[in-house]
């Protein structure tokens, strides 16, 4: 979602250290609300302006939908696999995850 959300702001044949420089500039907290507002549907608060008007609110079709749901899921993995020290991660957890990610895009 991001490199997507790059070449629309700054264009797919910029310098490779800008691309990564406005790559890490996402707070991944920020992405997962949007994320949840484009499953409910609903507005997109105060905190999110001035892209928040420019939103649809619940229209937003099931491709897209899908991949806000993705995004949740594989971000709730990674944070289980680095900061739940308890939890076993198989090789078989890392490929379903890998999957998901690519047949959400």
């Amino acid at each position: 979602m991001i490199d997507k959300s790059l070449d629309t702001m700054i264009g797919k044949s910029q310098d490779p250290a800008v691309r990564s420089f406005f790559a890490r500039s996402y707070f991944h907290g920020g992405m997962r609300d949007v994320c949840h507002n484009i499953i409910s549907g609903q507005r997109l608060t105060d905190k999110y302006n001035p892209i928040k008007d420019s939103l649809p609110t619940g229209h937003f079709n099931a491709k897209i939908k899908a991949i806000a749901r993705s995004f949740i899921d594989l971000q709730k993995a990674r944070h289980q696999a680095d900061y739940e020290i308890s939890y076993n991660y198989s090789q078989r957890d890392a490929k379903d995850q890998l999957k998901l990610a690519m047949e959400s895009i």
